[in-house]
């Protein structure tokens, strides 16, 4: 019985010397949701970085809040912050009147360009430059929407109004270039900064172009989107942290 006593001691000796990368997750820490997303949310081994991750990263620790990311699908981290089973947020999602309904927001960490469209370079119907609204109103022109995506409320406007023709699809951006590739859609919406990725990403990188909107509305700001169960002052704490650094 000696032996053994002295063999848990010494065990609980050592234990207490093993680094943190040892130690069990924290089960207070905040669950960020995200999908993989370049430049925005990338896997990188045990880690998450990009423009946003970087951010939400400095945000949370300057916070002193614990978190820890796991990756789904994006129409899946959606249903888990609305059903709000346990206190998690989704890093780098648009503000809409309709999350706002089933979700709390932090400040704005930060600001995307002005939207572009992304299309096949050797379509010549989509100049190097043109006006938004003129695209949207040409109905030969197809464009591809991912399924219950916001491209923003003003974006999301300018779709409602003009009701271009167009290709939903529950794929992720990679896809949908892949099928503009394929002839299947003509263009996409998005930031210069996920178009810029999406293209060095391609097999080809030369057949795609990006296409400036000369009336694009000012680029969508990016925010911490919560379930309803995560504490008003938590969520304080970390705007708190985003003022303090300067994100915007």
């Amino acid at each position: 019985m000696m032996k053994t006593g002295r063999l848990f001691a010494y065990a609980a000796l050592w234990l207490s010397f093993l680094p943190p990368a040892f130690s069990a997750p924290r089960t207070d820490a905040i669950v960020l949701l995200y999908n993989e997303r370049p430049p925005y949310l990338v896997s990188s081994g045990s880690a998450v970085t990009g423009i946003s991750a970087d951010r939400v990263n400095a945000i949370f620790s300057e916070a002193g809040v614990a978190h820890r990311w796991e990756k789904f699908p994006s129409k899946r981290i959606m249903k888990m912050i609305e059903e709000g089973e346990r206190p998690c947020c989704a890093p780098n999602w648009f503000k809409t009147p309709e999350r706002e309904k089933f979700a709390k927001f932090s400040s704005s960490f930060r600001q995307d360009s002005p939207v572009v469209a992304l299309a096949l370079r050797q379509n010549t119907k989509l100049g190097t430059s043109m006006s938004m609204r003129k695209l949207l109103s040409d109905r030969s022109l197809a464009l591809i929407m991912k399924s219950g995506y916001s491209y923003g409320t003003e974006v999301d406007a300018l779709i409602a109004e003009y009701a271009p023709h167009r290709t939903d699809t529950t794929l992720e951006n990679s896809d949908m270039l892949r099928l503009i590739g394929q002839g299947a859609a003509d263009y996409m919406l998005t930031a210069p900064e996920e178009a810029e990725a999406l293209i060095l990403s391609a097999d080809h990188p030369s057949d795609f172009r990006m296409v400036r909107l000369t009336d694009a509305p000012a680029g969508n700001r990016r925010y911490l989107l919560f379930s309803k169960n995560v504490d008003d002052a938590v969520i304080e704490k970390l705007n708190k942290a985003i003022h303090k650094l300067g994100y915007r």
